[in-house]
C-alpha cells in the first residue's frame, strides 16, 4: 500500500492538507522562511534539472496540492537561482562566480544544483 512497515494500520492517516494551518501561520507571522540557493547550468540538460528543482520547491511550498503537503508544514522555502555556464571553470559565468555574485548575498542555508561536474565540484 506504500505505507511504511512500521505504520500501525489503525493509526489516523496524515491530514489531507496543511493549507489552512499554513495560511493561518502566514497571516500571523509564524511561518519559518528558509533561504535556499539553486545553481543552474545554462546547458540544455542543466535547464531540465533546474526546472525539476523549481517544480520540487513549488510543490513543497504549495500546501494545497496534495504533493508534499506534510513536508515542512510551517516553512516556506525562498529559492535564489544562480545560472552559470557549465563549460566555464574560470572567471565569468562559472559556477564559482555565480556563487559569489548571486548566492552569497542571499546567504542560503543550503544550495542544490546540477549533477556533479568538475566545475561545480570546485565550488
Amino acid at each position: 500500500t506504500g505505507a511504511p512497515s512500521s505504520m500501525d494500520r489503525d493509526d489516523e492517516p496524515c491530514s489531507e492538507s496543511n493549507y489552512d494551518e499554513f495560511i493561518y501561520k502566514m497571516i500571523y507571522g509564524n511561518v519559518d522562511t528558509v533561504q535556499i540557493g539553486m545553481l543552474c547550468d545554462t546547458g540544455a540538460a542543466g535547464r531540465e534539472e533546474c526546472d525539476a528543482g523549481r517544480a520540487a520547491f513549488e510543490a513543497i511550498n504549495n500546501k494545497n496540492d496534495g504533493i508534499f503537503d506534510d513536508v515542512l508544514t510551517s516553512t516556506k522555502l525562498e529559492v535564489t537561482v544562480a545560472s552559470f555556464d557549465g563549460n566555464n571553470c574560470g572567471l565569468g559565468a562559472s559556477a564559482r562566480e555565480a556563487w559569489r555574485t548571486d548566492l552569497a548575498a542571499a546567504n542560503p542555508v543550503a544550495v542544490v544544483g546540477p549533477g556533479g561536474t568538475t566545475c561545480v565540484k570546485s565550488v
